[in-house]
């Protein structure tokens, strides 16, 4: 009689089990459809079509806080375009060798922006244009060379360094030359140093270094 109850418990234990199982499939199945079906769809319809973006944009700018903030700062298209041309108009104005430096500048932080200013600037004043672009391309060039005469300079202290490290070790004694190796192993760039070394050197070290252990 106790088995047939416990079973009959069991029974209606499991059976809760898989409703509650199943509920809670549907509840998931509610959410998406609910919240993360439309949210893809606003994605999409938020990137794909610019009047809806506009007005989702707009609708966000009144909100309040750093999201709303955002988009009040965000210049619409016809605005972007507007201060394109002014910048464009304005670069074509100035001397080159100024307006170089400003659109370098721009360039670093801003690729895109960079060629729609330069696009204008070219329809409006090709020879110009041209002029500016070459020596944009120059002064990103020297910065390229700066680039590589500071690294070769790095390079050259660095291995200076490295060959006094192992001219010390190779000067010094072999207990001396010994506990400098030891007490540097690990460290970073040592490796280069014990290289540096003689062969002979090195396998002295290491061969009175094991006998010490022994």
């Amino acid at each position: 009689m106790e088995n047939r109850e416990t079973n009959t418990v069991n029974l209606n234990m499991d059976l809760e089990e898989e409703e509650l199982k199943s509920n809670r499939g549907i509840l998931i199945g509610v959410i998406v459809a609910l919240i993360v079906f439309p949210m893809i769809v606003l994605g999409i319809l938020y990137n794909l079509n610019p009047g809806f973006r506009q007005n989702a944009d707009n609708f966000i700018s009144t909100l309040p806080g750093p999201i709303g903030a955002s988009k009040r700062n965000k210049l619409t298209p016809e605005e972007r375009a507007s201060r394109v041309s002014y910048l464009s108009d304005h670069y074509l104005k100035i001397n080159e060798d100024s307006a170089v430096d400003k659109l370098y500048i721009i360039k670093q932080d801003d690729s895109k922006l960079y060629r729609d200013i330069i696009a204008q600037m070219s329809a409006k004043n090709p020879k110009k244009a041209s002029s500016i672009v070459e020596k944009i391309r120059n002064k990103e060039m020297d910065d390229r060379d700066l680039l590589a005469r500071a690294y070769n300079e790095a390079l050259n202290i660095d291995n200076d360094e490295i060959s006094l490290d192992a001219a010390q070790i190779e000067q010094a004694e072999l207990i001396i030359a010994k506990n400098q190796v030891k007490s540097r192993i690990g460290e970073q760039g040592f490796e280069d140093v014990l290289n540096a070394l003689s062969n002979e050197k090195l396998a002295d070290i290491l061969f009175y270094m094991d006998e010490i252990e022994k």
